[in-house]
Order: C-alpha cells, then sequence, then structure tokens
C-alpha cells in the first residue's frame, strides 16, 4: 500500500512538473540543457577543417553564468535582446587563431585589431522580414592558453519584443581565414522548449 502510494505520487509530481509542457531545472541543469547539442541551442559547422561552435545565450543562462536573479538590474537589461557567443579553432592546429601562420608581431597585432575592434561589423542577424546588426560584442582572448578564441554577439529585438517569435539566422563573414559566409540557424520553437529555471 505504501509502496502503490510512493508511485502515485511520483506519477502526481511528473504531471505537475509537465503540466504547463516544461520541466523546473536546477542552475546547473539548465546550463547542461542550453549547452547540448541535442536541443538545437549550440551549433557546429567546420569548413576547410575550421570548427565554428554557436552557442545560443538564452537570458536565464546569462544570469545563471552571471550569478544573477531575476529581477536585478543585469535581467531587467537583457530585456528586448538576444545574444550569441562564436567559438572558433582550427581542427588541425593547437594553435589559437590569432597566432596560426602568423609572419610578424605587426601580422598578430593587426589580426587582434580586427577581432577586437572589426569583426563585429561582419556579423548580421535575420529575424523573420528583421536585418538586425549587433549592438553589443566582446572578443574574449585566450592569449594562446588555449587552441580557440570567442566572440560574443548581442543584438537589440525588433521594438515591443521581449521574447524570440521567429526563426533567428546569424551570420558571420569570416573574412581573415576566407571561409566566407558562415550561417547558423536557431529554430523558435527550440528556444520555446526551453525548460524553466530554478533559481534557488
Amino acid at each position: 500500500m505504501i509502496k502503490a502510494f510512493k508511485i502515485l505520487s511520483l506519477i502526481i509530481l511528473f504531471l505537475s512538473l509537465n503540466s504547463c509542457g516544461k520541466t523546473s531545472l536546477d542552475k546547473s541543469e539548465y546550463t547542461r540543457f542550453v549547452e547540448s547539442v541535442d536541443h538545437g541551442l549550440k551549433k557546429k559547422i567546420i569548413i576547410n577543417d575550421w570548427e565554428y561552435v554557436l552557442q545560443f545565450r538564452p537570458h536565464n543562462y546569462i544570469l545563471c553564468q552571471e550569478n544573477q536573479l531575476p529581477g536585478s538590474k543585469r535581467a531587467t537589461s537583457l530585456l528586448g535582446t538576444c545574444w550569441f557567443s562564436l567559438r572558433f579553432k582550427f581542427s588541425k592546429s593547437s594553435v589559437p587563431p590569432l597566432k596560426l601562420n602568423v609572419n610578424s608581431m605587426s601580422d598578430y597585432t593587426e589580426r587582434l585589431d580586427y577581432y577586437l575592434n572589426k569583426a563585429k561589423q561582419d556579423f548580421v542577424l535575420e529575424y523573420g522580414d528583421h536585418t538586425i546588426y549587433p549592438s553589443s560584442y566582446l572578443f574574449e582572448s585566450t592569449y594562446g592558453l588555449t587552441p580557440d578564441e570567442t566572440m560574443n554577439i548581442g543584438f537589440n529585438l525588433p521594438a515591443n519584443e521581449s521574447d524570440i517569435k521567429q526563426d533567428l539566422v546569424l551570420k558571420f563573414h569570416d573574412r581573415v581565414f576566407r571561409n566566407g559566409i558562415i550561417k547558423f540557424r536557431i529554430s523558435a520553437d527550440d528556444v520555446k522548449k526551453l525548460p524553466q529555471l530554478n533559481f534557488k
């Protein structure tokens, strides 16, 4: 009788968690969910042995990483925006992209300047009928400690839109390594399937 009651309690708990179509995850579980390629929010493209990994960064994911809470100034600043990180490396070398095939310090400085100050201009986001250019950009240099580099890109959604309602198509024109325009698509349906986050 007690065993049957426990089983019934578990079934009720499961149904309550899924009654609105979403489960509630703690911070570590939520982070793993977002970073899993199984859920459509992380994409990888390989071109000419160059590996590009795009991570869509939901607001709650950013709050987790920055140890912020809903209702904070940081949370408010994210409203009406969408964010991505783009990590890239040459798969056949352990040399980071900034130093790969660089012949002089001036070449290195020129490449670093591009990623710090100019790469932002080579991103564009297609969102429905809208073409949106970055509102924020940050290059994370690893200073040669790892074989990859990361660019963080933020966009303002069209006026009066606080949630993702349409597919996101991010394009990056790789001018430095001449791999052309690299295109990633994040489905609005996959964004809508994000679980609830338990901040406790």
